[in-house]
């Protein structure tokens, strides 16, 4: 009589098995990170696209580029006197940001604590991944 015939996987099959599905996530992980890399250099680009958009559109209503920093009234040039607003506030309206531009006192100082949400708020498009 012969014995009866097992089915089933041997140990070495199974370590086999598992060295091939090692193998290949290994070949996979490479490419994935590639993607995601290349996902957030894409919405980085997208990002200085809006602020681009937002730009043009600032000079298409205003007829004039937003200024570097608006500075207070009683200026000493000293290095040390705070701007009173920026291009990147100038432009939030046209970022969607119409709520936020609407809180911004531009005459109050942006370190006065009047301003404390208005600094603390993150505005996704200014920030690349």
């Amino acid at each position: 009589m012969r014995p009866p015939h097992r089915r089933g996987f041997t140990l070495v099959e199974l370590l086999v098995g598992i060295a091939i599905i090692g193998i290949l996530v290994a070949l996979l992980l490479p490419a994935v990170q590639a993607s995601r890399e290349a996902a957030r250099r894409t919405r980085c680009l997208n990002h200085l696209k809006q602020i681009g958009l937002a730009l043009a559109n600032y000079h298409d209503v205003h007829g004039i580029l937003p200024p570097a920093s608006i500075r207070p009234p009683d200026l000493v040039d000293n290095g040390r006197d705070e701007p009173r607003s920026t291009w990147a506030i100038a432009v939030l309206p046209f970022l969607d940001q119409a709520p936020l531009f609407h809180q911004f006192d531009p005459d109050v100082s942006l370190t006065d604590p009047a301003h404390e949400e208005f600094r603390t708020t993150s505005i996704p498009v200014y920030l690349c991944p």
